[in-house]
């Protein structure tokens, strides 16, 4: 908005909607840059952190160790902890991942949340990794940019101020395509880069054509990153228009007291989820001692990424299954829901999603810089007048 044309009479929507592009992306465009970058980065999370970290590393050789035995000697390397997650070893070449908590009565609680790896063919500690402590080393560099694109390593209020980005985020959408388009009876210019134009036309081009491109890509970004900050507000709204089926690990009653020696070890458990789900395999496993149930993700055909989705509950006293529950079998709410994480990671669509939305994330980089050229170049144009 030019200083002085709400003086002048001569304030109208298009100037209001520049106005708030303009400033909008000038006040984001530190936390989108950032944002952009890991984003595009941890799309190769893994394959990242594989190469980087010989603690994701097994060594096949042989039969593998029964789970406990894993198990336990993850939470002895700790000790006064139980194991809360267990991400199997999926991948003939990589280690278990064990996420550890304090237990109740633990003398010396740990510092930050520790994940332990440990190969399955041996049950040797491969690997500790403390989270969250600024280690920035080859073992812990890919969780460092995965903290720093969750929460800036900020906490909370990092959270939510992340969700209201992710809104206004949304909104700007459709404030840049609005301005995107000046004369509708000449649309199709807007998606043109006039590269023989001089170096300001050529920016403003990249910039606009740029955003109409990755338009679709960006907005599924900037919603579902929004809902990963504000999810408790969207299942809320949401909700009023579509029952969300709780799990039975939420609504499951507590135990006087927890069960972290459960009498149906973590292979019992595995077994029973298997049996349940016709052989398929057990992607990971929660641990719940305070209710003394197993919850089993299990691979299955109805999955919407390449994360095992069918959530099938087992008991920790007496292996019986408790639920099977997957999301697509669910209301409207929870395969909206469900669908949230695949769009974000493009994994959904497996190797083509995964790389729009490495390009898609470059693209926020180069029009988030392209913007603040934009606006150096008339700002350095006022005020040589």
């Amino acid at each position: 908005m030019r200083p002085g044309a709400i003086r002048k009479g001569r304030l109208n929507v298009r100037s209001v909607l520049v106005f708030w592009h303009r400033w909008f992306g000038l006040l984001a465009s530190l936390w989108l840059i950032l944002l952009a970058m890991t984003g595009s980065i941890i799309v190769f999370y893994d394959e990242l952190d594989v190469l980087l970290s010989d603690q994701r590393v097994a060594s096949p050789s042989g039969e593998k160790v029964p789970l406990q035995v894993a198990l336990d000697a993850a939470e002895a390397s700790r000790p006064g902890t139980y194991a809360r997650f267990v991400d199997l070893a999926n991948v003939p070449t990589e280690t278990m991942r064990v996420f550890l908590a304090d237990r109740a009565d633990s003398a010396s609680p740990l510092q930050h949340e520790t994940h332990v790896f440990v190969d399955p063919y041996t049950g040797r500690i491969a690997g500790v990794r403390e989270m969250d402590s600024w280690h920035i080393d080859r073992h812990h560099l890919m969780d460092f940019v995965y903290g720093l694109h969750l929460d800036l390593h900020l906490g909370g209020v990092a959270v939510w101020l992340l969700g209201l980005l992710g809104i206004l985020w949304t909104l700007d959408h459709f404030v840049g395509a609005a301005l995107a388009f000046p004369k509708l009876k000449r649309w199709s210019r807007s998606f043109k880069v006039r590269w023989d134009a001089g170096g300001s036309r050529r920016v403003y081009d990249l910039h606009r054509a740029g955003g109409l491109w990755f338009f679709p890509i960006t907005l599924v970004l900037a919603f579902t990153g929004a809902y990963f900050n504000w999810y408790d507000y969207f299942e809320g709204v949401a909700s009023r228009v579509s029952a969300i089926t709780p799990r039975y690990s939420w609504t499951a009653s507590v135990l006087d007291s927890p069960l972290y020696d459960m009498p149906i070890s973590l292979d019992g458990a595995v077994s029973a989820a298997r049996t349940a789900a016709d052989g398929a395999e057990v992607d990971m496993i929660a641990i719940l001692p305070a209710k003394g149930i197993y919850e089993a993700r299990v691979f299955d055909h109805r999955d919407m990424d390449m994360y095992g989705r069918r959530m099938i509950a087992v008991d920790g006293r007496s292996g019986a299954i408790l639920e099977d529950l997957h999301a697509a079998d669910g209301t409207s709410a929870d395969v909206f829901f469900a669908w949230q994480y695949p769009l974000h990671s493009g994994k959904g669509f497996g190797w083509p999603g995964r790389l729009a939305i490495f390009f898609a994330g470059l693209a926020v980089l180069g029009l988030n810089l392209t913007g603040i050229m934009i606006w150096w170049r008339k700002r350095r144009g006022r005020s040589s007048r």
